[in-house]
């Protein structure tokens, strides 16, 4: 299925999960380390709701100010989406994060938002939203108000996890080959009716959002799945979907303390499992490079973690060491 794109085949399955989940109003949490291309998919999803005119908005640092006109363009659709390259810089203040958090929410699952002291009133028939955010993020994310009340109940988290080796492309080129490619076989005719929802995409979901909201949001995503991709796709590319959303599971550990809720984010375990999952075999120093650091202890710390969990590990070739993913979960996240 993904072999349609030519350049992006990596980023084609998170691109057409976006976009399925703008078209039935699901907010959703693109999560990927930096460089792993959490914007492109963003820019991708923008340039493609210009090209079908729907409206939207790609914003970021918003302020009081900046919210008012903000209710105001909203308000003027029916349907909206809102775009943001990185959760974490979403708001001016934490104050402005936390009410963004409120808003989506709100507008994603009821339609409607009030806020009588801001003198702000939003009433939407459908709301979607898609954003980056950086792995590192998710531990102050979950420990916030905004999280146990809005994020953790209604957005999705899906985690960025290429199911096999892939070249590095320009971020104009990739945005080009992922639009132009959906909008290609979109348009070409298909049967959109008689696919099953798998029941661990339920389950997956359940892990996050609950099993009601699960079952609901399962089915509302099935649907612009089949139009995007046909009906015979969708029960594998759900299969699929299920692996990157279940993967939470195995990255948060949230327990609950006198102090509140106490998080534990394997998000440097996860960072080394990217890398390795779509580079292939990585040495010391590529590693290095694709972490961003100048030390190799920062690299020795990453990947002795990502061994540590079972999520990498290390192989000798011709005198040199060098990192591959488990191969058992480059199987479980294969197409």
């Amino acid at each position: 299925m993904w072999g349609r794109w030519r350049y992006t085949y990596n980023l084609a399955s998170d691109f057409v999960w976006a976009v399925s989940c703008v078209k039935t109003g699901i907010p959703t949490l693109l999560i990927a380390p930096t460089s792993g291309g959490k914007t492109t998919i963003v820019y991708a999803v923008e340039k493609y709701l210009k090209m079908k005119e729907e409206p939207h908005l790609l914003i970021s640092r918003i302020g009081l100010r900046g919210l008012r006109k903000i209710a105001d363009i909203i308000s003027m659709s029916g349907d909206f989406t809102l775009l943001n390259e990185d959760y974490a810089l979403i708001g001016s203040s934490d104050y402005m994060v936390e009410k963004m958090a409120e808003i989506i929410g709100a507008l994603s699952y009821s339609k409607t938002y009030y806020d009588y002291g801001l003198d702000i009133t939003i009433t939407v028939n459908k709301f979607g939203f898609v954003s980056g955010v950086q792995p590192w993020w998710i531990r102050t994310m979950m420990t916030k108000p905004a999280f146990i009340t809005h994020i953790r109940e209604k957005f999705i988290r899906y985690y960025l996890l290429p199911y096999k080796k892939g070249k590095d492309v320009d971020m104009l080129t990739a945005i080009e080959d992922l639009v132009n490619t959906l909008l290609k076989i979109e348009n070409e005719p298909k049967e959109t009716t008689g696919f099953r929802i798998p029941r661990e995409f339920i389950e997956a979901l359940s892990v996050q959002v609950g099993m009601v909201r699960a079952t609901e949001y399962a089915e509302r995503i099935a649907y612009p799945l089949a139009e995007l991709i046909g009906a015979k796709n969708v029960h594998r590319a759900l299969r699929f979907y299920s692996k990157r959303i279940e993967f939470e599971d195995n990255l948060v550990k949230r327990d609950l303390d006198e102090r509140g809720y106490n998080v534990e984010v394997l998000w440097q375990e996860y960072t080394a499992l990217y890398w390795c999952l779509r580079k292939g075999a990585l040495s010391r120093e590529a590693m290095r490079r694709c972490l961003g650091v100048s030390s190799m202890r920062s690299v020795e710390r990453v990947v002795d973690k990502g061994i540590r969990v079972g999520w990498i590990t290390s192989l000798w070739n011709c005198g040199r060491k060098y990192f591959i993913a488990n191969p058992r979960i480059r199987e479980e996240l294969k197409w």
